[in-house]
């Protein structure tokens, strides 16, 4: 479905990825691990043109989105059929993005209505049912500044899937929750694999990656160190950089939990 071609991208003297090749099928599950830096967040915002690429090309199901040569010469979708592909992935972010002078409902409703052009009435269904879905059907007139942090991300998650696209982005989306809140959005996601919902995640929840992920990636300094099933990567990891940074998040974690 997804597929990069040697992509790179820099931040001025900042080389953020560095020839990444990467293929994800439809119905996969891929998380992204790495330290803060390596590139995940990056990967995930260059995939539905959040920033674009320096060189390289991403294909989606075999069509060139972007692709732009070593002579700089560029091609990209025409904008309807970026907007188009847009819609095709949801994007979930860290800090949840939502509109705060607008209601949960009307956060939800207002991609529905400008892009999707539905009537008022299939909104008002649709939205309902996505919250009831997700626990938080009491906050369809609730404005984010009354939410708690998990929920925020829960409303995030159903503004993204009411688009009803084909895969789904997911950036940190537990890192700036209170530990008591995470367990309700990862409970969410959960969910949706079940659906044949492609997932691309970047975590440091490494029990939630070990039990959604169909392949995990380590990505370090702007390049894919390792990649394989949850039990290859977690368990019996091949490099010493996967081996080094797995045991200083195993240790932060039970400190933590101590």
């Amino acid at each position: 479905m997804l597929e990069f071609k040697n992509v790179y991208k820099s931040y001025g003297d900042n080389h953020v990825l560095k020839g990444i090749d990467l293929k994800i099928k439809k119905g996969e599950v891929v998380v992204l691990i790495g330290s803060s830096g390596s590139g995940k967040t990056t990967l995930l915002r260059c995939i539905n043109l959040l920033v674009n690429i320096d060189k390289g090309e991403i294909l989606f199901n075999n069509i060139p989105v972007i692709q732009i040569e070593e002579n700089g010469s560029k091609s990209l979708l025409t904008n309807n059929k970026l907007n188009e592909y847009r819609t095709e992935i949801g994007f979930v972010f860290q800090h949840f993005n939502l509109f705060p002078h607008l209601t949960v409902n009307k956060n939800i409703a207002l991609a529905l209505e400008k892009i999707k052009g539905m009537d008022k009435k299939k909104i008002k269904e649709k939205v309902k049912d996505l919250l009831s879905w997700v626990g938080l059907e009491s906050k369809y007139d609730a404005y984010p500044g009354q939410l708690s942090g998990g929920q925020k991300q829960r409303v995030a998650i159903v503004r993204a899937l009411a688009m009803e696209p084909i895969a789904m982005l997911f950036d940190e989306p537990t890192s700036a929750l209170d530990p008591e809140t995470v367990g309700d959005v990862l409970e969410v996601m959960r969910k949706l694999p079940d659906d044949g919902m492609t997932m691309v995640i970047a975590t440091h929840e490494m029990e939630f990656a070990r039990e959604v992920a169909d392949r995990i990636v380590f990505m370090d300094k702007g390049v894919i160190v390792e990649q394989g099933t949850p039990l290859e990567i977690l368990n019996a990891p091949k490099e010493l950089r996967t081996r080094e940074f797995l045991s200083r998040v195993l240790t932060r974690r039970r400190l933590e939990s101590s």
